[in-house]
């Protein structure tokens, strides 16, 4: 499409036709850049290097922009609340939409006004300002479809507000809007003036309703940037330069998923966005080894698992049982490779990190801004998506917010202390260890959970808190405190409640009356001993054996069948570490899906 009139008022050509009016918008928006036709000096090219880039890309054509763009370094995701009335007003917010992109992404000069008025634009690019390779990407929500604008019959087919996903756990001020703006360029600076500009213009009839910055870390040429659990994050990405591929895997319309889509989203895309929060000291103490396993990648080559090279592609027919890269690995499950995958299911990921300093909890509150672009959504994103549903990686990732309110955890979590050097492990003792002294379990004396003819007299495996750490209890004991464990067996609880209240009643009587504060926890015991519970006098101990006569709750019987058929079938299980901080119950928010018009 040409540019044929005045970035103030886009001609009607360039909009949707009928209700939708400007629905387009922003889709296409032309920019023509500087034209700079003589040669400069070092000079000049050296104090040019120092601004912001001449880079521009034309918005107006059969596709937006920042889709198939080079991936820019910086950008801001936002969606947006149409206030609109009327469709009449919803074509004046469109219109006003598709100008501002226009005259944002050419680059230009800021007009001169009254000065006892707002100026024009917020200054912080100066008043005149280039391009910066600034590209903004319109998609419109299916909250747009509904009955205030009269859209119904114009919905494309397979637009829906995203489903839910087993380890979403979903907060609403993060997710949906009836339009989203994907804003990326070379400077954050120029992301964050084309925002500021477009939320003023647009203030009469629009609200933004969320947005959050994200960056692209620097790269070597060809490889894809690291994401902040170090590996590298979309080098299985479909080569969407390619026509042909980009016709398979991007447009609607177009490829032969999604032909039955309404002629005026055809050459457009699905966009899918996904906020994903990192619980990245958690992984900083996890051993390369997992690391590795778990994405199915080694970290620093990005090469697939038992390969060289990063886009080498793994044969996994050669390796069927998974011994290599493991069927539960996060690029086995993602991009399976099959023939009906390939041909089907793929993607196009076009991510951001993000950071946004400490969570309440103390902890780093950074993470991924995942979008990705397909011709279909439902096999694309939710396809894949489905197939990740209990990854291994889900215990590192997980939504802000959450569908259920703990505010009595949550005030634990704000008022009580926070222990920033902590390990831990999926076996209780050796968890407990690295609790009490803020060590690893074997500095702590703590291996394992017994001795083997290999562990035996060998340091760290001592099954004793060894004097090589200071525990949480001297610690406390030097500021002048107290400290006490008790365990509660349920088999006193069984045959003696009465007595064992009255007990529990007296001992927080005393404790209340020493100024102990009191925290009552119900665990499940292990039984080590193979015994059931029982009343009466307990077997010694076996020495050098850990919880040795440690009878199992009866509660246990229990737990070991529902182990067992879960294990049946040679199916591989991954045990989850039970103690995890308070602030990582759920995080990871997904948005109302969206469709970016052509």
């Amino acid at each position: 499409m040409t540019q044929s009139h005045s970035p103030a008022q886009p001609a009607k050509r360039t909009l949707l036709k009928g209700a939708l009016a400007a629905g387009a918008a922003g889709l296409a928006a032309a920019a023509g850049g500087f034209a700079y036709g003589e040669k400069k000096g070092r000079a000049d090219e050296k104090a040019d290097a120092a601004q912001h880039s001449r880079q521009s890309y034309p918005c107006y054509g059969t596709h937006q922009q920042g889709i198939t763009t080079p991936h820019q370094p910086f950008a801001i995701m936002a969606a947006f609340d149409v206030s609109a009335q009327t469709p009449s007003q919803l074509e004046n917010l469109l219109r006003t939409l598709t100008a501002r992109i226009e005259f944002l992404t050419r680059g230009g000069e800021l007009p001169d006004g009254d000065a006892k008025l707002p100026p024009a634009g917020s200054g912080l690019l100066g008043k005149t300002f280039r391009p910066d390779g600034l590209t903004i990407t319109v998609s419109v929500g299916a909250s747009l479809f509904d009955a205030r604008f009269g859209l119904a019959d114009k919905k494309p087919k397979h637009l829906i507000e995203m489903a839910r996903f087993p380890n979403d756990k979903l907060a609403a001020e993060w997710c949906d809007g009836d339009f989203s703006l994907q804003i990326c360029a070379l400077s954050p600076e120029t992301c964050q003036n084309a925002l500021r500009d477009l939320v003023k213009n647009t203030a009469q009839y629009a609200i933004i309703r969320w947005s959050i910055d994200g960056f692209l870390p620097k790269t070597e040429p060809g490889a894809a940037a690291r994401n902040l659990f170090g590996f590298r994050d979309g080098s299985g990405n479909p080569d969407v330069s390619n026509p042909k591929t980009a016709n398979e895997v991007l447009w609607t319309g177009i490829a032969a998923n999604s032909l039955d889509e309404p002629a005026w989203a055809k050459n457009g895309s699905y966009q899918a966005v996904r906020l994903i929060r990192h619980f990245v000291e958690f992984w900083d103490r996890t051993p390369l080894q997992e690391q590795e396993t778990i994405f199915g990648r080694e970290k620093y080559s990005g090469a697939p698992l038992g390969m060289k090279n990063e886009h080498d592609s793994p044969n996994y027919a050669a390796d069927p049982q998974g011994k290599t890269i493991p069927h539960d690995s996060h690029m086995r499950l993602a991009n399976p490779r099959s023939p009906e995958f390939m041909q089907k299911h793929q993607l196009f990921r076009r991510p951001f990190d993000y950071s946004r300093g400490l969570a309440k909890s103390g902890q780093l509150d950074v993470g991924l801004v995942f979008i990705c672009y397909q011709a279909n959504l439902a096999d694309g994103f939710i396809f894949v998506q489905n197939l990740l549903n209990g990854e291994p990686l889900e215990e590192y990732i997980s939504p802000f917010g959450g569908e259920i309110p703990t505010p009595n955890l949550q005030a634990m979590a704000e008022q009580g202390m926070r222990m920033s050097q902590y390990y831990t492990s999926p076996m209780s003792a050796p968890a407990r260890s690295m609790l009490l002294t803020g060590n690893s379990n074997q500095q702590a004396g703590m291996g394992g959970m017994w001795w083997y003819d290999s562990t035996i007299g060998k340091e760290g495996y001592e099954l004793r808190l060894t004097d090589r750490v200071t525990t949480m209890a001297e610690r406390f004991k030097d500021a002048g405190y107290n400290t006490l464990r008790i365990n509660l067996p349920f088999i006193v609880w069984e045959h003696d409640r009465d007595g064992l209240m009255a007990r529990i009643d007296q001992f927080l009587t005393i404790a209340d009356g020493r100024g102990f504060s009191t925290m009552l926890t119900l665990m499940d015991d292990c039984g080590f001993s193979g015994d059931e519970p029982y009343l009466g006098p307990q077997k010694p101990p076996v020495p050098g054996k850990h919880n040795s006569q440690a009878a199992a709750s009866p509660g246990a019987r229990f737990g070991r069948t529902t182990f067992r058929k879960a294990t049946q079938g040679g199916r591989k299980t991954r045990a989850k570490v039970a103690m995890t901080p308070i602030d990582s119950v759920a995080r990871a928010t997904e948005k109302a899906t969206s469709i970016c018009p052509p």
